[in-house]
Formats: C-alpha cells, structure tokens, sequence
C-alpha cells in the first residue's frame, strides 16, 4: 500500500510492477520489466509467460525497493511515477527490509562483484536506498547445513546461527528484527 493508502502496488509474475487504485481496483501505472517474462510467437499470437524468480517488493521513504534474486541489483523506485529511480548491485538478494521513516534499509545478499573471488559467502548489507550507498555489511559465514550472521559487539563477535530468513524493520526504524530456524533476534539500528 502507498503511504496513504490510495494505492496498491503489486508485481505479478509476467513482470509487470502495477500500480491499482485502492476505491475500484484499477490501474493507474504498469513499469514493465522485460528480462522478468519470456514472450513466444506461436501462429500469429504473441503469448507472455513467467519466468519463475523470487523478488520482494517494499515501500520505503525513498520509494519502492524491489529485490530480484536472480539479477544481481535491486531497484529503487519512484511510487509516483514508477520510473526507477537507481540499482543497487547486490548478487542473489534473498531478503530486503525497510519503512517509511528513514532512507536506510537492510538486504541480505552477496556484494556484487565480490572484493576477492574467496568472498561468496551471504553478507547483510546496511543500504542507504536514497543514494544507492552500502552503509554497512556484516559477513554471514556458511558452514555446510548451518548459516551464522557475524555481529560485532563491545565484547568481541557474536555469532547468531540461521538468521537469515527473514527481516523486519520496527516502524521507527530503530529497530531490526532477524528471524530464521534458530528463531528471532533483535538488533538496534545506527548508523
């Protein structure tokens, strides 16, 4: 939903980013993406399919924040006009988080191109999604089954096992909330 609730974005699965109006469904917007939808030729009619990708789609203070897994960047998008504002190259983004108080948000992924060719492991950024800058990244080391977020503290590194799967920002964005198989984690936010 947009900030004021006139609105509803959604991006099905052809690749298609809609904007709807939320009092009779229609759609104000489309901001097509190709590379997401292969197009066949079959007797004269041109048939659109899907391609399968996970993606996330988030509203922000600095627009929509849309992840997909499978093309190395995130997009910054303008809610008003649904033109993209910036990319944010980041390999294999699995999960993205943000609100609507602050320009600052977090993405799990893999730094794109990596700072070495021994740098693959999954690493959660700290992204300011106004400029496109990475803030922050902490490094997730991966032994085999078992995926561990390494946090540095006052007291040396912490390490939280399987927290990956999903997070959440608190509506003040102070706060950020890591869950996984392991269970959740809360973290205070500062840049």
């Amino acid at each position: 939903f947009s900030a004021d609730g006139k609105f509803i974005y959604l991006l099905d699965p052809f690749g298609d980013l809609r904007k709807l109006r939320t009092e009779d469904l229609s759609c104000v917007r489309i901001l097509s993406l190709p590379e997401n939808s292969r197009t066949i030729m079959r007797n004269g009619v041109i048939t659109k399919f899907p391609v399968q990708e996970n993606f996330e789609l988030i509203l922000t203070h600095a627009g929509l924040v849309i992840s997909f897994e499978n093309r190395k960047k995130i997009w910054i998008i303008d809610p008003e006009s649904l033109n993209v504002l910036r990319e944010i190259p980041i390999e294999d983004p699995r999960s993205i988080c943000g609100n609507l108080t602050t320009d600052v948000g977090f993405c799990v992924g893999i730094m794109h191109p990596p700072r070495d060719k021994n740098q693959n492991n999954p690493t959660m950024f700290m992204i300011d999604y106004a400029s496109g800058d990475v803030l922050h990244n902490i490094c997730m080391l991966d032994y085999g089954s078992r995926t561990y977020l390494q946090i540095p503290t006052r007291h040396g590194v912490t390490n939280l096992q399987d927290l990956s799967a999903n997070l959440e920002m608190s509506a003040d964005g102070q706060k950020l909330v890591l869950g996984g198989r392991a269970g959740l984690s809360l973290m205070r936010v500062e840049n």
